[in-house]
């Protein structure tokens, strides 16, 4: 390896290249202590540019890459194992800690730019005093970095409300194993593969993360901190079901059972009674308005199943002293044994006392003591076993153990990793989880990114032990004619499987919106993903085009809620991913790869699918807005607003329904069955403030929404209208609708031709640029996301799909053709625009999963 070395040192400089084996010894494991492997080299890149050398570097020498932070992977992603088996240790390390810069905090656009080294705790004290937060904050966030967090999809207590760290991701820059440089994001991609979601998660096996655009999320205005000791942890988990039944979402709720409270107790004295069963932490935020119910609700629910005492904080300091105890929980078990392991399952949330007590007894057959955490709120359950890793007999009996208990988290419709990943730990039961053809399509995938398979070998994924499903196959393809999916799965409509409780549900594709919600309803509960049409859009239609309407801003978009898929690819393969659980990091994200892929990958015909409670209140507000200018200073209002809106929806150019354009057949749209004609719905109504014509003189309408308990919602439209005067925005102008189904259903059915990302800052200024060439189109944006709608004049002027592009384009910003005039000549080119930066990614993945090009053709990005 002395070759390597040198050219490594020539191209790092000597003192970022380290290859004494007394330097060495200090990267030959991470956290997961357990097993050991020295590396070839530890390098310590600072820019992007020198990944890519070491990348280049690596494949010419035929050497693995491990790519590693902080070193707080608790499952051995950051072992530097080599290629083959026997496994030879020859990997180099890539320490990304020297990339540590905070590059940019833009608060108008909610987001930060940082590079992979730096901290998760450093940028939340850069964010001190803006009134923003990262949101995942995973227990290690004083150590782990940022590219750690992504590498494993990193959680946290806050994430039942907030989300993992894949919904607070917009952007990343990456050296894919061939070492090249791509940046994907932060603009909202309206076509092409969520590669960022496969790259969210992938534990450095598809490239190495450099660069990171976060989600930023605004602070809450104010806190409730209750802690409630119960007898039992089945009355804890009954509290929590039914706190999360009467639609309240707490930003937070820890599980701790009796044996980690003995640790606690014997530590810091807290004063549990020691024949406590359980504790939970709770925490519930937002505008200070509606807490106090929230609080009074959720005391009432658990003294309902037994809380024999409720604590409630009613100073910041008394809320951190009952978060102390959660937080000092895995420290204290350190008092209780020289070595541990903390495990990471997931269960469905009504399966947590099943699974605590199946701990208890797996302990006891393995003669370990365990003790438990639990993100409760998610079935998250964190076993800590204790142990003394000097005696290799019990590590085998501790390893023995933890095998079983994530046996058992699969048993319950659960997974092996909820937050912590896969890595070397666990990827023996990755074929207990999977089946052999999911195991095949993820590696179909690792295949596109790094065909050589050098960046981080040996995790995640195990290597194939039988012919590849794609060879073996034996199903007939359609040589003739393209598939289009939709056809395929309208008549698979049943419920597979409906919990309630634990907020999912698994259906057939071919059930409608509408007749999901209507089922949902019966618990008070939704999918809120607004669809045009929901009594004929499917599931398996609403998934391929990853649909989202008005309120994506508070939201999302149909991404966030698929949680396990049943697929059949271009050759017949039947193939599936993700799972039943709303924590999941176990493989890649193939439910972010389905989730707009437009039926090119596989068709649709069942997902599993996460839903919310529904809301106590909804409200709309509208306000006509001057010009432009005011409407951007609105927007960014908004942004630093202390309320929380669902929706933020422009409206501008000709009012809807006016046109006199065209009609709906001379259109043809671009949705998963390729030629369904959506209309546009609800004439404008004289003097109705909200679907009547825009003032005169007025350059637009705004629509802001707010969801949520009643007390917050009424808060917020209150402040939203004080807000709006001291802007000058005239009291007349302004419009509550009480009732807003039919509001949100008329914003919703919105059928554009031309869709344009951009950043939210962008928006009004794109706006105001089409009007310049297009000034009798219609324009409906989802402002507050960036993504602006076009219905455009027919016939179409000469250039003007190549004008609006270039407006996008200048902006920083990217366009698609939804729909067009039918007979009209548009290339590929013309409809997606030029190829992005990974398309030779997006077109391999395309070529393993539909080698034949049979799945809807002509829908593809790069077709």
């Amino acid at each position: 390896m002395l070759p390597l070395i040198s050219e490594l040192r020539a191209k790092l400089g000597r003192e970022n290249v380290l290859s004494a084996p007394s330097e060495l010894a200090v990267y030959d494991c991470d956290a997961f202590t357990i097993e050991r492997h020295r590396p070839t080299a530890v390098v310590f890149p600072r820019s992007t540019k020198q990944v890519a050398e070491v990348v280049r570097l690596c494949q010419k020498h035929g050497v693995a890459m491990v790519p590693r932070g902080a070193g707080t992977s608790l499952a051995g992603g950051c072992l530097p194992l080599g290629l083959g088996k026997p496994i030879i240790s020859s990997a180099v390390v890539v320490m990304l800690t020297r990339m540590n810069k905070v590059v940019e905090i833009d608060l108008r656009n909610r987001m930060a730019v940082v590079e992979a080294g730096v901290p998760n705790l450093r940028l939340t004290q850069a964010l001190a005093g803006t009134g923003f937060h990262y949101a995942p904050d995973p227990s290690s966030q004083g150590a782990s970095t940022i590219g750690g967090n992504v590498a494993t999809n990193a959680g946290g207590p806050h994430t039942l409300k907030y989300g993992v760290t894949v919904n607070h991701v917009l952007g990343v820059e990456a050296v894919l194993g061939d070492g090249s440089i791509v940046q994907l994001g932060p603009v909202d991609e309206p076509a092409g593969l969520d590669l960022i979601g496969l790259l969210v998660g992938s534990e450095g096996t598809l490239g190495i993360v450099t660069k990171v655009w976060v989600r930023l999320t605004p602070n809450p205005q104010d806190y409730r901190a209750m802690r409630a000791i119960f007898n039992s942890v089945d009355d804890a988990t009954k509290a929590v079901s039914q706190i999360i039944a009467a639609g309240i979402i707490p930003a937070a709720m820890e599980l701790m059972d009796q044996g980690i409270l003995a640790a606690v107790e014997q530590a810091f004295q807290f004063g549990f009674p020691p024949d406590a069963g359980a504790v939970l932490v709770i925490e519930v935020d937002g505008p200070a308005a509606g807490l106090d119910r929230q609080q009074q609700q959720i005391v009432e629910f658990c003294r309902r199943f037994g809380a024999r005492e409720v604590l409630q904080a009613s100073t910041a300091e008394q809320r951190e002293l009952l978060w102390k105890c959660r937080k000092s929980a895995v420290g204290a078990t350190g008092r209780l044994s020289p070595s541990y392991v903390i495990q990471d399952g997931v269960v469905p949330r009504t399966k947590l006392p099943h699974i605590i007590r199946r701990v208890a007894e797996i302990g006891a057959k393995h003669q370990i003591r365990i003790v438990n955490v639990a993100h409760a709120g998610d079935g998250n359950v964190h076993p800590i076993l204790l142990f003394d890793e000097r005696d290799r007999e019990q590590v085998g009996r501790a390893q023995s153990a933890g095998r079983e208990i994530l046996e058992e988290c699969i048993a319950c419709g659960g997974s092996i990793t909820a937050e912590h990943g896969v890595g070397v730990e666990k990827i023996a039961l990755m074929d207990r989880l999977f089946a052999h053809a999911d195991l095949e399509s993820m590696r179909r995938v690792r295949q596109a990114f790094d065909p050589t398979g050098r960046l981080n070998p040996g995790k995640l994924i195990p290597e194939a032990t039988t012919p590849t499903a794609m060879a073996s196959s034996t199903a007939t393809r359609s040589q003739a004619h393209g598939l289009q999916p939709v056809g395929f799965v309208v008549e698979l409509n049943r419920v597979v499987d409906y919990p309630a409780d634990d907020l999912t549900i698994t259906v057939e594709a071919g059930m409608t919106i509408a007749e999901l919600n209507h089922v949902l309803a019966k618990h008070r509960q939704w999918l809120p993903v607004d669809v045009p049409q929901p009594d004929r859009t499917t599931i398996g239609e609403a998934v391929a085009i990853n649909a989202a309407g008005p309120r994506r801003y508070a939201y999302g978009t149909m991404r966030d809620y698929v949680l396990g898929f049943t697929a059949v690819d271009g050759t017949g393969m039947t193939f599936s991913g993700g799972g039943r659980v709303v924590k999941n990091a176990a493989g890649y994200n193939m439910c972010r790869l389905m989730a707009g892929s437009r039926g090119t990958l596989g068709v649709i015909t069942q997902a599993t699918l996460m839903v919310r409670p529904q809301s106590e209140a909804s409200v709309l507000l509208a306000c006509d807005v001057p010009s432009l200018e005011i409407a951007e200073k609105l927007l960014a209002d908004l942004v630093r607003s202390p309320t929380r809106p669902v929706a933020i929806e422009l409206l501008a150019g000709c009012q809807r329904g006016e046109m006199g354009t065209g009609s709906e057949q001379q259109r043809a749209s671009l949705g998963q069955s390729g030629c369904r004609e959506v209309p546009v719905p609800i004439s404008p109504r004289e003097n109705d403030p909200f679907f009547g014509p825009i003032l005169e003189g007025h350059a637009g309408r705004l629509y802001v929404g707010f969801e949520g308990p009643a007390a917050e919602v009424d808060w917020m439209v209150g402040q939203l209208r004080n807000e709006w005067a001291t802007a000058g925005i005239a009291p007349p102008s302004f419009a509550a609708a009480d009732n807003s189904t039919k509001l949100w259903h008329w914003l919703a059915e919105f059928a554009a031709d031309v869709q344009i990302g951009v950043l939210p800052s962008a928006t009004t200024a794109v706006i105001g640029e089409v009007l310049k060439i297009e000034p009798q189109c219609t324009i409906q944006a989802h402002a507050g996301n960036g993504v602006i709608g076009l219905v455009l004049r027919l016939p179409l002027g000469e250039g003007c799909i190549a004008q609006l592009r270039a407006i996008a384009t200048s902006a920083g910003g990217k366009m698609v053709v939804l729909r067009h005039p039918k007979g009209g000549e548009l290339t590929p080119a013309d409809i997606w625009g030029p190829p992005g930066p990974a398309a030779n990614v997006m077109q391999a993945i395309k070529d393993r999963f539909d080698p034949g090009n049979v799945l809807n053709p002509g829908q593809f990005v790069l077709a």
